[in-house]
């Protein structure tokens, strides 16, 4: 699994398989309760192998400005 841009750490451990069984039924769960039909996809599994971990090195440092106001 990865997050925005492909970079998220990647975490396994031997459960992996009963985890990603139990996340797609309870999805499909939620799709049921809701009245809908859960996409076919929740029945397949994914255990494809994981990618590397890559290092990737540090670019540049943060420089936040702290005024006390909510600016965002």
């Amino acid at each position: 699994m990865t997050g925005i841009g492909g970079t998220a750490p990647s975490h396994h451990s031997a459960n992996d398989r009963d985890f990603d069984e139990l996340y797609r039924k309870h999805l499909a769960n939620v799709y049921h309760a809701l009245g809908a039909t859960p996409p076919d996809y929740l029945v397949q599994a994914d255990h494809g192998q994981p990618g590397a971990a890559a290092f990737i090195a540090q670019t540049s440092f943060v420089h936040p400005r702290i005024d006390g106001e909510i600016t965002r």
